[in-house]
């Protein structure tokens, strides 16, 4: 269609306020819209616009066209019509403008024009069709004029640049949100449908959006908020709740996320894949642990009968034990696994390593520092296989003390693995080397006492997750006879390795505590809320670069080396004693080491966290099961009572919560409680009871 000029009036009559007749421009929600003017009403203007919808608007709110309604149209339905095809006209002839080559005339001449001077530049005359099709043509599209009010000014070439790459950075947005919502739908019907490259981003997206990930900005998050609006509203999803909560209902329709999601381990950004090229270097790493080819001189130990006690699930073995009879007394021997003479500074494993700092022993899975084909085969202490350690041995007498003590790289063979059951049951009959390493562990750890060490309890749980989300709980004593032994042996070797390290003014990462300050308290009875005061005495402990007393432990120095294919810092530990071993210099200058502490801090702190509250939804989902089952019921101990309401450990799950409480009550006493609301997604639980 040709786009109609005015009829029945000329420009000359319209350029003075709106005549009834004149055809205006106006702006809503962001949408231009025409009107006629079919009157003026106090101070507005009464117009019909091109939806058939009487108006009344201020004279500052309407664009004149300089155009007029042909007379012909006489009916509110004509008129509309009329409008409709002279806006329609107009848009198709926008669409052919060429907005840069307007600008290139004008650019180099800044100054503010009105819609009028630019049509006449652009098509060297004006019509009120082609003003209005120009018009449309600069509000559509910013990038080379810039508005003030009613007239447009050109934009500087490097604004003009900037805004290219802005609308180009915006199509391409919208492309893959059309991509994204295609896999959507695609995963609503099959939910083994890959996800496409393209659409990565915006599920990472949304999975951060998920996890309440604090990393992401204001524009991220209105990003997401497009997106999940997009899939509810064309896919006609019902996702309901806080943003959080519908991008967790949109993952679990499309069966990216299962129900019970990790969103720690997203939230703080935990690795868990390892890259493709530290993967392969492990393997090539792998094959050197397990060649013959040695630089290190190391002891044969490979007569020796070492074992190893560990949980049924471990298979990263990082330590094994010896005993043997000497005259007068024994030779015991703690054995690590020696990481730090195959993973170097600098090495992609090593780095991955320190990116990660720790494992993480989770209900439902593990989190390796080290890539499987090291953690849990070459450098773990399997059964029957060869391997090289850094062994400490203590001289014993008779009496189970340790009188002398050296450090030696060794290569062992361990004869036997036991789990902590297993142990157990052989210490209560066993009357040979197992009770002699129990009897040392004994002595060693009424030694510490005697030097005011804090023997706290705690009472722990292994969480087993079994398919279906179905949760099994097994208690642990932590001072139980194997548990016990093993810990021991670890504090007597990591004393040593301290001392060690104290003695040849050699930096280490320490681990200290300072004394408690506070009295034990005397009014409460025994049990978890006293447990639970004896722990809160104790001071955080103190990490650094020079050896101090730990309070704690009853020791001089301390530090950790006993876990170096789980702990970064025990494998620093660990290459720092070994490098000083073999050529008596240190390997890390003190400022080294204090910068892998700085380094250390922050994913040692996500990762106690992850760990902390994916325990605590294991042992909610837990309650949920059982209350769901009718068991609604549950006895607990009250712990602390300076808070609004009491805290109280619940049995079972050894859990603390807050708990409305009827009545008066204090510490260490027993209460029943009703679970009246539980969510594990959200932390939530209610609780109510009183005193039993």
């Amino acid at each position: 269609m040709k786009i109609p000029g005015p009829k029945g009036a000329t420009p000359n009559t319209l350029t003075t306020g709106f005549p009834p007749g004149a055809i205006v421009s106006y702006e809503n929600d962001g949408n231009m819209l025409l009107g006629v003017i079919l009157g003026f009403k106090k101070d507005k203007y009464l117009l019909l616009n091109e939806r058939e919808r009487q108006l009344e608007l201020q004279a500052s709110r309407l664009h004149a066209l300089q155009s007029a309604l042909p007379v012909e149209c006489e009916t509110t339905n004509a008129k509309a019509a009329y409008l409709a095809e002279f806006h329609g006209s107009a848009r198709e002839a926008a669409g052919k403008i060429e907005m840069e080559e307007l600008w290139q005339v004008v650019h180099e001449q800044p100054k503010e024009y009105s819609n009028k001077e630019l049509c006449e530049l652009y098509y060297g005359k004006f019509t009120p069709a082609q003003h209005l099709a120009l018009r449309i043509a600069l509000l559509g599209d910013p990038t080379y004029f810039k508005r003030n009010k009613d007239t447009f000014s050109p934009r500087t070439g490097e604004t003009v640049e900037e805004l290219r790459k802005a609308e180009k950075a915006r199509q391409e947005k919208l492309r893959v949100r059309s991509e994204t919502l295609s896999w959507v739908e695609a995963r609503l019907s099959d939910p083994k449908a890959p996800a496409p490259r393209s659409v990565l981003h915006n599920l990472e997206l949304l999975e951060n959006v998920a996890a309440g990930a604090e990393h992401l900005d204001n524009s991220s998050h209105r990003d997401a908020k497009e997106l999940i609006d997009s899939c509810a509203e064309e896919l006609h999803l019902d996702l309901s709740g806080s943003k959080e909560a519908r991008a967790i209902q949109l993952l679990e329709r499309i069966a990216h996320f299962d129900p019970d999601q990790n969103l720690w381990l997203i939230k703080y950004r935990q690795p868990i894949e390892f890259p493709e090229a530290v993967l392969n270097r492990a393997d090539t790493l792998r094959k050197e642990c397990l060649g013959s080819h040695d630089s290190r001189p190391r002891l044969d130990l490979t007569a020796l009968d070492c074992f190893t006690v560990d949980d049924t699930s471990t298979l990263d073995m990082d330590d094994a034990l010896s005993l043997e009879r000497m005259p007068g007394g024994y030779r015991l021997g703690v054995h690590i696994s020696d990481v730090a003479s195959f993973i170097l500074p600098g090495d992609p494993v090593e780095l991955e390593a320190a990116r990660r700092c720790t494992s993480l022993y989770l209900p439902d899975q593990t989190i390796n520092m080290l890539p499987e084909a090291l953690a849990h085969d070459a450098l773990s202490l399997v059964a029957g296989d060869l391997r090289r350690c850094l062994s400490c041995f203590f001289t014993v007498n008779e009496k189970y003390e340790i009188t002398g003590h050296e450090i030696a790289s060794t290569i062992i063979k361990v004869k036997k693995r036991y789990d902590y059951d297993q142990m157990d049951s052989l210490l209560e009959s066993d009357t040979g080397e197992l009770n002699l390493i129990y009897n040392i562990s004994l002595t060693n750890e009424t030694l510490r006492l005697s030097r005011g060490a804090q023997k706290v309890s705690k009472r722990d749980l292994t969480i087993i997750v079994k398919p279906g989300g179905e949760v099994e709980l097994k208690e642990i004593d932590e001072h139980g006879p194997a548990r016990g032994m093993i810990g021991e042996m670890m504090v007597l070797a990591n004393s040593y390795l301290a001392d060690y390290g104290s003695k040849h003014r050699l930096p280490l990462v320490y681990r200290s505590q300072e004394p408690p300050e506070e009295q034990a308290a005397q009014d409460i009875p025994a049990g978890p809320a006293y447990d639970y005061s004896q722990r809160a005495r104790l001071k955080k402990s103190i990490t650094s670069t020079s050896p101090a007393p730990h309070a704690g432990l009853g020791l001089e120095a301390y530090i950790q080396a006993t876990s170096p294919i789980r702990r970064y810092i025990d494998l620093c530990n660990q290459r720092q004693i070994m490098h000083h071993l073999a050529t008596n210099k240190v390997f890390y200058p003190e400022e080294q080491l204090q910068e892998i502490i700085h380094l250390c801090d922050e994913p040692l702190s996500k990762a106690q966290y992850i760990n902390k509250q994916t325990r605590r939804y294991w042992l909610l989902k837990y309650l949920k099961l059982r209350a769901q089952r009718g068991n609604k019921k549950i006895i607990g101990t009250i712990i602390r009572t300076d808070l609004k309401n009491p805290l109280v450990e619940l049995e079972e799950v050894f859990m603390p919560v807050i708990a409305r409480i009827d009545g008066n009550y204090q510490r260490g006493d027993r209460v029943e409680l009703t679970i009246s609301a539980i969510d594990p997604k959200t932390d939530y639980i209610r609780l109510e009871g009183r005193k039993v």
